[in-house]
């Protein structure tokens, strides 16, 4: 296909011939001959030469014929000054001799592309859609807050941009920032949104039978009630002269939760400018629950048509989309779904299934950075096992849509430059560079430690598993009794920084709940044993994965990151551990040691995982629970090897 065809593929049009018609081509051909034949035949006529004219004319059409020939048949490259970029196409074919027949074949792997680029109107690609919605997520470092900056300028209507962190990129935009700490909307004005927001900054599902008393409870304390002084003595009174246990249990969950929002409250307004809504000076749970009380105010001026064709971006909206419970949700969901003739919502995650799946159905434009999370390759593959391939595969700084309209037929790869160009590169496709196998199925396991905690975000987050609900400082005396963590300042944090705690919080591994801290599920993927072997399909026995899930426990109570790799031909389990000295914070990866869990002692089944493991090119310690297996094991393999026997293990009717 030529430049123009490609370009209006690659920008979602569809239903296009594959290359221009050569009856075309000769067309222009003949057409541009005549036009410059009678412009060279009246030079011919001054200088005398007119009787050449037929020549000219035969030389000129056979230039350009050929010309539109070639362009025709042949890749169109632009100037030499545009760089080459990527594309991820599903095959590559090649031409190979079968039984001295010349045949094209298509081999059984992905392959990236070499391309020549050209720049893509984004924001028409992105009006272009069945709506303008804008999903964009990525990990720390990629570019998401740049792209979402960029886009963000693109556009002429008001902004507003929910802000969470300090001295976020947002702050630097350029726009007027409020700080809404200072003019909080009154909670206690809408029972209904009190209530929503309340579910979506405290998870409740958790509490079991007594959560299904909280929110209807909340609602008639909320009702009596004009502010929070009001609130907390309904709530005493409440307690003392409730008889029910679980009622007594659902006003206790309240009002412990409910004092980390006593912020003083005034009236919330904006006027018709585009603004940073910056919530950074709120603690976590109040960030949350004030969000999504401006975010429903705003919603409501929306369909009261107080307000048109504005944008709402909201950064970390996982904050708000994590929690619900029964009909009580995020505003966000509503919006996803409404707010196509009202406006446009764009949201900022760090990872693509942070976002339950029916709100993401509802962004027509889906932009993505590279991901090397199980739960998100999972997710892309049932779309397109390309498009789980190229977002583990993708260089830093580029991005894809997950809603390209042609995805199956081939994916661009999107790539912005913040210093200083404006646009972005996309696809043209030329000739192969690389191939490789299909990394959804076996994936490299060194992408996956690109997203991986710290070593002692990780001991953190293991204090959070192994002691749920506890205080800060029962965390911090567990953490200093395992020696990984000795320091207070790395703790409980220093003047403009952060404790490690918090830090999690910041980074979407953990939550605060009341005093105490729970892991979200991205912390659990990294730390619970049972999510982390959720995409493991190739386990031949429960007696494995229980043997398994004992390997992950053990390594964890020495702080070794446990990396879970899917595919038949990986190790079981790679473990990296952490440095030692006062280089605790990092991990060795020069250490890192592949886990081959073993349940039997036939010889073949040894030989070949042990040959298997040799091509990991790692160490290898060997995995079991019963002493005569494991020696066998060492006979086996020579007893060079390292041997670890986990015990407690239930292997009854093997």
């Amino acid at each position: 296909m030529d430049s123009l065809e490609y370009r209006r593929m690659s920008e979602g049009k569809r239903h296009f011939r594959e290359r221009p018609k050569l009856l075309g081509s000769a067309l222009r051909a003949i057409l541009y001959s005549l036009l410059l034949g009678f412009f060279l035949y009246g030079v011919l006529i001054v200088i005398g030469h007119h009787t050449a004219l037929l020549q000219v004319w035969l030389v000129l059409i056979i230039a350009f014929s050929a010309y539109y020939v070639f362009a025709a048949l042949y890749t169109y490259r632009p100037r030499a000054s545009v760089v080459e970029e990527l594309v991820a196409r599903p095959w590559n074919n090649k031409l190979k001799v079968r039984g001295g027949v010349l045949t094209l074949e298509r081999e059984k792997e992905f392959a990236l592309t070499k391309i020549i680029p050209f720049k893509v109107d984004l924001k028409g690609y992105i009006h272009g859609k069945s709506n303008r919605n804008v999903f964009i997520t990525g990990s720390s470092g990629q570019g998401k807050s740049k792209l979402t900056r960029y886009l963000l300028s693109l556009q002429t209507y008001q902004k507003l941009i929910f802000s969470f962190k300090p001295n976020d990129e947002h702050l630097r935009s350029g726009y007027a920032t409020k700080d809404v700490s200072r003019s909080l909307p009154n909670p206690f004005s809408d029972s209904e949104a009190f209530v929503n927001a309340f579910v979506v900054a405290f998870p409740i599902g958790s509490i079991g039978i007594q959560a299904s008393l909280v929110p209807t409870t909340l609602e008639s304390l909320v009702k009596r009630c004009r502010n929070w002084n009001e609130l907390k003595g309904k709530l005493d009174n409440e307690l003392k002269n409730a008889k029910d246990s679980n009622r007594r249990s659902a006003l206790a969950f309240i009002q412990a939760h409910a004092t980390r929002l006593f912020y003083d409250v005034g009236s919330f307004a904006i006027g018709g400018d585009s603004v940073v809504l910056d919530f950074s000076a709120l603690n976590e749970d109040a960030k949350s629950f004030y969000a999504e009380l401006v975010l429903r105010q705003i919603y409501a001026d929306l369909e009261k048509q107080k307000r048109k064709d504005v944008l709402i971006c909201v950064d970390e909206a996982h904050r708000l989309t994590a929690s619900q419970f029964g009909k009580y949700h995020s505003i966000i969901m509503e919006m996803s779904r409404e707010i196509r003739d009202k406006g446009m919502l764009w949201i900022t995650t760090q990872n693509y299934t942070d976002i339950p799946d029916s709100i993401r159905n509802q962004f027509a434009t889906q932009f993505m950075f590279k991901t090397t999370s199980q739960n998100d390759l999972l997710a892309l593959r049932a779309i397109e096992p390309l498009l789980s391939w190229t977002a583990s595969s993708l260089p830093k700084h580029y991005f894809v849509d997950a809603q390209f309209p042609n995805i199956h037929s081939f994916i661009p790869l999107y790539y912005y430059n913040p210093k200083g160009e404006t646009g972005i590169a996309i696809s043209r496709e030329t000739n192969v560079v690389h191939t490789t196998t299909d990394h959804t199925l076996e994936p490299d396991t060194s992408n996956m430690l690109e997203d991986r905690p710290t070593a002692t975000q990780h001991a953190a987050m293991i204090a959070i598993y192994k002691n749920p609900n506890a205080s800060l400082t029962e965390l911090a005396k567990y953490l200093k009794q395992k020696t990984w963590i000795t320091g207070e300042p790395t703790i409980y944090g220093t003047k403009g920084r952060p404790g490690v705690f918090d830090s999690l919080v910041d980074l979407g591994f953990a939550r605060k709940n009341g005093k105490s801290y729970e892991l979200t599920n991205n912390g659990l993927n990294w730390i619970d044993s049972r999510k982390m072997m959720e995409n493991k399909n190739d386990l031949s026995s429960d007696l494995h994965k229980q043997l398994m899930r004992k390997t992950i426990e053990s390594l964890h109570e020495k702080n070794i990151l446990v990396i879970v790799p899917s595919g038949s031909s990986v190790p079981d389990l790679i473990g990296i551990p952490m440095a030692k000295g006062k280089k605790k914070y990092l991990w060795e990866d020069k250490n890192k040691r592949a886990y081959e869990i073993q349940t039997t002692a036939r010889k073949e089944n040894i030989l070949a995982n042990k040959k298997r493991n040799v091509e990991s090119g790692l160490p290898m310690t060997w995995v079991t629970y019963d002493e005569r297996l494991m020696e066998e094991i060492k006979k086996l393999t020579g007893n060079k090897d390292e041997y670890l026997l986990i015990n407690g293990v239930n292997y009854e009717g093997r």
